[in-house]
């Protein structure tokens, strides 16, 4: 038996993680959570960075380029795509395995749209926005 996969996706900060949570303490069976905060945060420091500050090479992590107070710009490389798209096989496996998942995660490109795509491949995904006013 596959297991189901839930992908909750939104930008930062709109309540997703929350949301996650509540999923598991209610649905009936249980379901693992994981998904971009924790496989990014896994990933070597050298190709993470949220400070444009020369320390990464914009063609292979990730950066976030600080347009102003408001408002950052976010480059993904190629490695990060490749990492995106691994972790989404990575939960694929679980769910292989029987076991429920939730990713909680930000799919902010076609590119990591793509990436979920080839990693989870054909089975059975529900997929819940959450989105906030600005």
């Amino acid at each position: 038996m596959i297991g189901n996969i839930i992908v909750v996706n939104g930008g930062s900060s709109v309540g997703k993680t929350t949301l996650c949570r509540a999923l598991q303490r209610t649905l009936s069976e249980p379901h693992l959570l994981s998904g971009g905060d924790i496989f990014f945060l896994e990933r070597p420091p050298f190709y993470l960075d949220y400070v444009d500050d020369g320390r990464v090479s914009p063609e292979s992590g990730l950066v976030a380029y600080f347009v102003n107070e408001a408002l950052a710009e976010v480059h993904i490389g190629p490695l990060a795509l490749k990492w995106n798209e691994e972790m989404f096989h990575a939960l694929a496996s679980w769910a292989d395995r029987g076991n429920h998942v939730i990713v909680d995660t930000v799919l902010h490109s076609p590119e990591l749209a793509a990436g979920m795509q080839r990693g989870l491949g054909d089975r059975p995904v529900f997929h819940i926005g959450v989105t906030c006013p600005l």
